[in-house]
């Protein structure tokens, strides 16, 4: 059998002695990661936005549910519900996630934003609940946003000072 791109594809099985499923626990992620760098070789140095093809988005479906992918494209698709923020001189990045059912109101007014990162981490509680507590999904639907976003290019990206951007990673 000829892997995708080429080559033999190999067979996983499960280790010794471990429950079926047990030894592929980390797969979804695999997969998922594999789909995203596929799609980032595309989107190349130059930065230009590159889209997913319809067989990653298939691969994504099996990986991810139905609810979670179409959230994650409704945050793509939104203006400002993602924003990818770099700071001025160290480059470093962080992602804002607009959070909430609702997309609930603090009480300066502004909209509740979740910071995350890509397969590391997000402030939002699915995140904490389903994927650090139960394991039971790779990466909560902000995350997969910024995947995607970080992937094709599609976020809105904002530079700021490092300053401000040490002053957002204190409040985690």
């Amino acid at each position: 059998m000829e892997a995708p791109g080429g080559g033999e594809a190999v067979a996983i099985e499960p280790a010794q002695g471990l429950a079926p499923g047990v030894a592929l626990r980390g797969m979804p992620s695999a997969v998922a990661n594999a789909v995203f760098a596929s799609a980032a070789r595309r989107k190349g140095e130059g930065g230009a936005r590159s889209e997913l093809t319809e067989r990653e988005l298939a691969v994504l479906a099996l990986v991810f549910d139905a609810k979670k992918l179409t959230q994650a494209f409704k945050l793509l698709e939104t203006p400002g519900a993602l924003v990818r923020h770099v700071g001025a001189r160290s480059r470093r990045w962080v992602y804002a996630a607009r959070g909430g059912k609702a997309w609930t109101h603090v009480a300066d007014g502004a909209q509740e934003m979740y910071l995350c990162w890509p397969g590391h981490y997000c402030g939002c509680q699915s995140f904490f609940y389903n994927v650090v507590s139960k394991g039971d999904a790779p990466m909560c639907k902000h995350q997969l946003a910024a995947a995607i976003a970080d992937a094709t290019g599609a976020a809105e990206s904002v530079e700021v000072e490092d300053q401000e951007l040490a002053c957002m990673l204190a409040q985690i």
